[in-house]
């Protein structure tokens, strides 16, 4: 032996070029696992990415998009949902204030909602209507007994309604005589400006 050389002891075992590949394959299969891992991370930061850029908020009407409200009635909201993938912003929505009923006519409330810089909102129609009948009531008896229609006079009647007050001089009266029983029936009539109509009978025999 030279002097400052090491010897390798004659029982020492040699590196195995089986083990070294095994450890070399075990190291490529967590590169192999890291690089699967990260890959699966990116992919999905990049698909919520994606839904939060692409995704709208749902905006839901509750009850129907179409309500009737009688003239000077009072609208009840039914509200309005919203949704965003799995987040529910319905405390986020703006409120348009209610219509009044105090007017005939079509009406829109929006409900709004500002999400990411943006505004989404939907509509509900709401239709303020006159389905009351108007008042119509005769003055006197409504059966009269006369010797002649000669001697019939008027006995008043008024009229009136909801929304378009005083009818009285928008009543109509229409004679129909029945020669069976001798008797005329005087039939009084009114209509308001929503069509609705009413009518009173009065008997003279």
């Amino acid at each position: 032996n030279f002097p400052g050389q090491r010897v390798r002891p004659t029982n020492s075992p040699r590196p195995s070029g089986v083990g070294v590949k095994a450890k070399r394959t075990k190291l490529l299969q967590k590169q192999r696992i890291f690089l699967i891992a990260l890959t699966a991370s990116v992919s999905f930061v990049i698909l919520i990415a994606c839904l939060l850029i692409f995704s709208k908020p749902k905006l839901t009407l509750k009850g129907s998009d179409v309500i009737e409200v009688e003239v000077f009635g009072e609208f009840s909201d039914p509200g309005c949902k919203a949704s965003f993938l799995f987040f529910n912003l319905t405390d986020k929505i703006a409120l348009q204030e209610d219509p009044s009923t105090s007017e005939i006519g079509e009406y829109e409330k929006e409900y709004s909602l500002s999400h990411f810089g943006r505004t989404y909102s939907i509509t509900r129609a709401i239709h303020v209507v006159d389905k009351t009948p108007p008042t119509l009531q005769l003055n006197g008896d409504l059966e009269l007994t006369l010797s002649s229609m000669d001697f019939f006079q008027e006995q008043g009647y008024a009229a009136s309604d909801n929304y378009d007050g005083d009818l009285t001089a928008a009543v109509t009266v229409s004679k129909e005589y029945d020669e069976n029983t001798s008797t005329c029936i005087l039939t009084y009539s009114v209509q308001d400006s929503s069509g609705n109509t009413s009518h009173a009978q009065r008997s003279v025999s």
